[in-house]
C-alpha cells in the first residue's frame, strides 16, 4: 500500500511562538466628551467602541472615524487627537508586546469585530466591572483579544528589522536596567565588540544610534511613570536619570513635544 508523505518545515523547538504580551491598563468607560490631546503613547493601544460617533484626527489634518463594529489598533508613538460627539462606551487595551512588532511606530489599524472577538470584549467587559484584572483567565482574554488583532497587521507594515544576537542581549540589557543612562562603551562590552563597532552595528540593526535609542526608551519610561504612578515629575527625573527636573524637561519637550506636566495632563 503506498503511503504519500507530506513534507513541511517544521518548527524550530527553540523558537519563539508567541510574542509577549504586558498588559498596563485595561478599562471600559461611559464617556460624555471624549478627548484624547495629541499625544504620542509609548504603547499600543486597542480601542472599541459601542457607537461610530467618535473619531481621530492626524497631525496632516486627515481623520478617521472609529465605527461600531471594529476594533482599532494604534501602534505607539502614533500622533492623534481624539474627539467624540455624544455620549459612548469606549473600551481600551494599552500593552506592550515584543518581537516581530516591538519596532512598529505610528500606524492605525481597522480590525473587524468577529464574534469571537465580540465575545472576548464582552468577557473581559465583565471581568472588570467594578474591579481590576485579577485572574488568570481574565488576563489570557486580554491577551487573545490583542494576540487576534495584531495577527490583522500586514507583514508588510512590520518593520525590516532584524536583531542578531549581540545587540538583542544589549536590548535587553537596556530593559533590565530600567531607566539608566549608559555609556557607548559599557554597551559594547555587554556585545562583546570594541566600542565603535558596537556603534555601527547597532545603528544598522535598530536604524538609530544607541543613545539616542536609550534617550527615547528612558522618556518612554517616564511617560508611563507620568500615567501610571503618583510620582512627581522630580521623582520622575531622578528615577529615569536625569541630573535635575530642568534638564529632564527640556529633553522631554526635544523628543515629544510637550512638557511632562502636559503629557501628565492629557495623556489619557
Amino acid at each position: 500500500m503506498a503511503v504519500s508523505i507530506r513534507h513541511v518545515k517544521r518548527i524550530n523547538s527553540d523558537q519563539k511562538l508567541v510574542p509577549e504580551i504586558k498588559l498596563i491598563d485595561c478599562a471600559s468607560c461611559r464617556l460624555e466628551d471624549w478627548s484624547c490631546h495629541s499625544l504620542k503613547s509609548p504603547f499600543w493601544r486597542l480601542y472599541r467602541n459601542n457607537t461610530s460617533n467618535a473619531f481621530v484626527l492626524f497631525p496632516d489634518g486627515s481623520s478617521k472615524r472609529l465605527l461600531k463594529g471594529k476594533i482599532y489598533l494604534i501602534a505607539p508613538e502614533t500622533d492623534i487627537t481624539g474627539n467624540s460627539v455624544g455620549v459612548l462606551e469606549h473600551f481600551y487595551i494599552h500593552f506592550t508586546v515584543g518581537e516581530p512588532f516591538q519596532f512598529c511606530r505610528d500606524k492605525v489599524w481597522e480590525v473587524e469585530e468577529t464574534l469571537m472577538r465580540w465575545k472576548l470584549v464582552e468577557s473581559i467587559i465583565e471581568d472588570i466591572s467594578g474591579d481590576s484584572i485579577t485572574s488568570l483567565f481574565s488576563g489570557m482574554r486580554v491577551a487573545q483579544l490583542c494576540m487576534s488583532a495584531l495577527l490583522e497587521v500586514p507583514e508588510a507594515d512590520l518593520p525590516l528589522i532584524k536583531i542578531g544576537r549581540r545587540i538583542g542581549k544589549v536590548l535587553k540589557h537596556i530593559e533590565d536596567q530600567g531607566a539608566k543612562p549608559i555609556t557607548n562603551s559599557k554597551l559594547a562590552a555587554v556585545a562583546g565588540m570594541s566600542t565603535n563597532a558596537f556603534i555601527r552595528l547597532f545603528s544598522e540593526s535598530v536604524k538609530t544610534p544607541p543613545q539616542q535609542y536609550l534617550m527615547e526608551e528612558r522618556l518612554r519610561k517616564a511617560c508611563m511613570m507620568l500615567g501610571y504612578t503618583e510620582m512627581t515629575i522630580d521623582e520622575i527625573a531622578e528615577a529615569t536619570g536625569f541630573c535635575d527636573r530642568y534638564y529632564f524637561t527640556r529633553m522631554f519637550k526635544k523628543y515629544r513635544t510637550v512638557s511632562p506636566a502636559e503629557y501628565r495632563k492629557h495623556s489619557f
